[in-house]
Protein backbone atom coordinates (compact mmCIF):
# COMPACT_ATOMS: atom_id res chain seq x y z
CA UNK A 1 0.00 0.00 0.00
CA UNK A 2 1.50 2.84 -0.78
CA UNK A 3 1.44 6.63 0.64
CA UNK A 4 -1.52 7.77 -1.41
CA UNK A 5 -3.53 4.66 -1.09
CA UNK A 6 -3.71 5.16 3.18
CA UNK A 7 -4.26 8.79 3.14
CA UNK A 8 -7.58 8.09 0.78
CA UNK A 9 -8.56 4.52 3.14
CA UNK A 10 -8.03 6.66 6.20
CA UNK A 11 -10.26 9.96 4.74
CA UNK A 12 -12.94 7.16 4.10
CA UNK A 13 -12.89 5.70 6.95
CA UNK A 14 -13.07 8.73 8.61
CA UNK A 15 -15.89 10.39 6.45
CA UNK A 16 -17.68 7.14 7.05
CA UNK A 17 -17.90 8.24 10.47
CA UNK A 18 -19.81 11.28 10.34
CA UNK A 19 -22.14 9.25 8.28
CA UNK A 20 -25.66 11.60 8.50
CA UNK A 21 -23.41 14.22 10.44
CA UNK A 22 -22.52 16.54 7.71
CA UNK A 23 -22.58 19.41 9.97
CA UNK A 24 -20.53 18.00 12.15
CA UNK A 25 -18.13 17.16 9.54
CA UNK A 26 -17.56 20.27 8.82
CA UNK A 27 -17.04 22.24 12.00
CA UNK A 28 -14.54 19.14 12.68
CA UNK A 29 -12.54 19.69 9.06
CA UNK A 30 -13.13 23.15 9.82
CA UNK A 31 -11.13 22.99 13.66
CA UNK A 32 -8.60 21.07 12.28
CA UNK A 33 -7.60 22.52 9.05
CA UNK A 34 -8.58 19.56 7.06
CA UNK A 35 -6.84 20.38 4.11
CA UNK A 36 -3.69 21.33 6.19
CA UNK A 37 -0.45 19.46 5.57
CA UNK A 38 -0.55 17.90 9.36
CA UNK A 39 -4.19 17.24 8.76
CA UNK A 40 -3.00 15.14 5.81
CA UNK A 41 0.12 13.78 8.19
CA UNK A 42 -2.43 12.94 10.50
CA UNK A 43 -4.50 10.77 8.09
CA UNK A 44 -0.86 9.15 7.08
CA UNK A 45 -0.14 7.68 10.18
CA UNK A 46 -3.57 6.86 12.04
CA UNK A 47 -5.39 3.70 11.77
CA UNK A 48 -8.38 4.61 11.72
CA UNK A 49 -10.95 1.86 11.79
CA UNK A 50 -14.47 1.73 10.04
CA UNK A 51 -16.55 3.06 13.13
CA UNK A 52 -19.85 2.52 13.35
CA UNK A 53 -21.91 5.44 15.11
CA UNK A 54 -24.39 4.52 17.36
CA UNK A 55 -23.05 6.65 19.91
CA UNK A 56 -25.07 9.71 20.81
CA UNK A 57 -22.86 12.91 22.27
CA UNK A 58 -24.18 15.41 24.67
CA UNK A 59 -22.40 18.11 23.48
CA UNK A 60 -19.86 19.12 20.82
CA UNK A 61 -16.75 18.72 23.04
CA UNK A 62 -17.46 15.17 23.57
CA UNK A 63 -17.74 15.09 19.62
CA UNK A 64 -14.73 16.48 19.21
CA UNK A 65 -12.80 14.79 22.15
CA UNK A 66 -13.66 11.32 20.61
CA UNK A 67 -12.84 12.09 16.93
CA UNK A 68 -9.75 13.37 17.63
CA UNK A 69 -9.53 10.29 19.07
CA UNK A 70 -10.10 8.38 16.34
CA UNK A 71 -6.79 10.52 14.46
CA UNK A 72 -4.73 10.48 17.62
CA UNK A 73 -2.05 7.79 17.40
CA UNK A 74 -3.04 6.63 20.84
CA UNK A 75 -1.98 2.61 22.56
CA UNK A 76 -4.54 0.00 22.07
CA UNK A 77 -4.07 0.04 25.89
CA UNK A 78 -4.49 3.99 26.02
CA UNK A 79 -7.81 3.75 24.05
CA UNK A 80 -9.67 1.09 26.27
CA UNK A 81 -8.34 2.87 29.73
CA UNK A 82 -10.37 6.20 28.37
CA UNK A 83 -13.28 4.62 26.64
CA UNK A 84 -13.71 3.07 30.98
CA UNK A 85 -13.11 6.24 32.41
CA UNK A 86 -15.47 7.91 29.76
CA UNK A 87 -18.22 4.90 30.60
CA UNK A 88 -17.17 5.54 34.33
CA UNK A 89 -18.08 9.25 34.18
CA UNK A 90 -21.17 8.65 32.35
CA UNK A 91 -21.79 6.23 35.12
CA UNK A 92 -21.74 8.60 37.71
CA UNK A 93 -23.66 11.49 35.97
CA UNK A 94 -26.53 8.30 36.25
CA UNK A 95 -26.93 8.69 32.39
CA UNK A 96 -27.69 5.32 31.62
CA UNK A 97 -29.18 5.51 28.55
CA UNK A 98 -26.23 6.87 27.56
CA UNK A 99 -23.85 4.43 29.19
CA UNK A 100 -25.93 1.64 27.78
CA UNK A 101 -25.40 2.79 24.00
CA UNK A 102 -21.23 2.51 25.27
CA UNK A 103 -21.51 -0.92 26.70
CA UNK A 104 -22.99 -1.74 23.68
CA UNK A 105 -19.92 -0.18 21.88
CA UNK A 106 -17.89 -1.72 23.62
CA UNK A 107 -18.87 -5.23 23.32
CA UNK A 108 -19.76 -4.56 19.60
CA UNK A 109 -15.67 -4.11 19.74
CA UNK A 110 -14.67 -6.40 22.01
CA UNK A 111 -13.44 -3.80 24.36
CA UNK A 112 -12.52 -4.88 27.85
CA UNK A 113 -14.58 -3.30 29.96
CA UNK A 114 -11.98 -2.50 33.26
CA UNK A 115 -12.95 -1.26 36.81
CA UNK A 116 -10.63 0.75 38.70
Amino acid sequence: MDKNDKIYQNLLNLLKCFKNRPYHLAKYLIDNKGLSKSFIKKLQTSEIKNVDMDIVFSDISELDDFFDSILDTKSEEEIIAEINKKLDIIISDENYEEAIKVRDYMIKNKIPRIYI
